[in-house]
């Protein structure tokens, strides 16, 4: 959002709307046919890689603070290449964090809270719009009538399974940093936490992150610091990724079933349904898929001053990533559509490094 509208030849369009999806930036348009057109990040010195990830939620950027950004560029077309080779063909993004300066120390506390809800539902047929289409049809081919479709005009509205998956969401953040400096030191520090429901229900996003900044000068000639973030990413998947995910479900489903039997169980299409579509509340609540990526990124720099004109500068850098993803399917019998085999329950562990 910090960048769509506001740098020429740059698009950003985000990949869904599940909560903390990753967002397609493209730099000059699409530049590779078969491979990610994704630009490369430099986040304080640190290359991190873009890619849109499993189910489009593995975003680079989910775990950077917004509120601590200092500035973004851009680098296109040969200048990019010119810098970072060919792992910059896509273009770079630049993103600098804030510094500590001297005399301005500062305590700052932010927060926001919203809501987010689906405006723009796609229009279905209620329970009397269907039950008559289904007579015209039984009629035109000679199938035996419903006898619950008899009298249309008698029947309810029947369940409107996008209001039913759909949901009026919650978003809060909250922000602290300490910021300033002394004699020969310079530092910022903060903390954020966000929280952001889904408007599908069953879906969220949460992130924890600290970052510490810290320029020190050690001597006339030697100066050093470090740039450091820490983050953990929750997320709760549901899947939407085509017509048998939950919204495709929504709107493929029948009217005339209900979201739930009498005693409280999840309900489903009967012998007599020939579709079978599966019940999307129960499909998005009972079917686990649990996200953790934690995340450090930073750098430790250290400067010498050789002469008046002359420096030498090294540091270490790197992006540490762990990972744990873990899925839970229950036994289930929703309907006619049943799982009655086993609990099963998939654990998926990574370990990302990169070293600069």
């Amino acid at each position: 959002q910090l960048l769509q509208g506001r740098a020429a030849g740059v698009t950003v369009t985000t990949n869904s709307g599940q909560p903390g999806a990753a967002v397609s930036v493209r730099i000059r348009g699409v530049n590779s046919i078969s491979g990610t057109s994704e630009p490369l990040y430099i986040i304080d010195g640190v290359p991190v890689s873009g890619g849109e990830g499993e189910n489009g939620v593995a975003s680079p950027l989910a775990s950077l603070n917004q509120n601590d950004i200092e500035d973004i560029n851009i680098l296109k077309d040969a200048s990019a290449t010119a810098i970072y080779g060919s792992r910059g063909s896509n273009g770079v993004v630049i993103i600098t964090t804030k510094k500590g300066k001297k005399g301005q120390n500062s305590v700052k506390y932010s927060t926001f809270v919203a809501l987010q809800q689906p405006i723009n539902k796609i229009e279905t047929m209620n329970l009397q719009q269907y039950a008559t289409l289904q007579n015209d049809i039984n009629r035109i081919y000679n199938i035996n009538a419903i006898p619950e479709f008899t009298d249309p005009s008698s029947l309810g509205p029947g369940t409107d399974w996008q209001n039913e998956i759909f949901d009026t969401a919650l978003t809060q953040s909250h922000q602290i940093s300490f910021q300033g400096g002394a004699e020969g030191i310079s530092y910022y520090i903060s903390g954020n936490h966000i929280e952001q429901e889904g408007t599908v229900i069953g879906s969220g996003f949460e992130r924890t992150a600290v970052r510490a900044n810290i320029d020190a000068k050690i001597s006339d000639r030697i100066k050093a610091g470090i740039s450091l973030t820490a983050s953990r990413v929750g997320e709760d998947l549901v899947f939407n990724g085509s017509s048998t995910g939950v919204v495709g479900l929504s709107l493929l489903n029948n009217p005339a079933i209900a979201v739930f039997n009498a005693d409280g169980s999840f309900a489903g299409p009967g012998l007599n349904d020939d579709f079978r579509i599966p019940n999307p509340v129960a499909e998005a609540l009972s079917i686990r898929d649990r996200n953790v990526r934690n995340r450090i990124l930073g750098n430790i720099y250290a400067t010498f001053k050789i002469t008046d004109k002359l420096e030498f500068r090294t540091e270490f850098g790197g992006d540490f990533g762990f990972n744990n993803r873990n899925t839970f399917t229950p036994i289930y019998q929703f309907g006619e559509i049943l799982n009655e085999n086993n609990n099963v329950v998939d654990r998926n562990q990574t370990t990302d490094f990169v070293i600069i």
